[in-house]
C-alpha cells in the first residue's frame, strides 16, 4: 500500500525544516555572543599570562646551570628553617657599584 504525499505536504516539511535549521544557527550565534562577552572579562587573567611568558622568556635566555646555582643557593638559605613554597619569578643581573 503506498501512500503519496502531495506537492503541498513536501513544501511544508521543507519548509519548517529549513526553519528549524536557521533558528538553530541563530540560537548558536546568540549562544557564541554570550560566550564572547564572558571571555572579554577575563582580560586581566590574559594579561597575567602574557607577563609569565614574558618572564619565561628572560629566563630561557639564561644557562640552565645558572639558574639551578641560584635555585640551590635559595634552598641553602633555608635549609635550617622549614623552607617555604617559593617560585623563582625572574633572574636578572646586578650592575657592579
Amino acid at each position: 500500500m503506498e501512500t503519496f504525499i502531495s506537492l503541498g505536504e513536501g513544501l511544508s516539511v521543507t519548509l519548517m525544516s529549513m526553519m528549524t535549521v536557521f533558528v538553530i544557527l541563530v540560537v548558536i550565534m546568540i549562544l557564541i555572543s554570550i560566550l564572547k562577552l564572558i571571555g572579554s572579562e577575563k582580560t586581566q587573567d590574559e594579561k597575567t599570562i602574557s607577563k609569565s611568558s614574558k618572564m619565561k622568556k628572560k629566563v630561557d635566555s639564561i644557562d640552565d646551570e645558572v639558574i639551578a646555582v641560584i635555585s640551590a643557593a635559595i634552598t641553602y638559605y633555608y635549609s635550617g628553617e622549614n623552607p617555604p613554597n617559593f617560585r623563582i619569578k625572574s633572574i636578572e643581573r646586578m650592575s657592579n657599584q
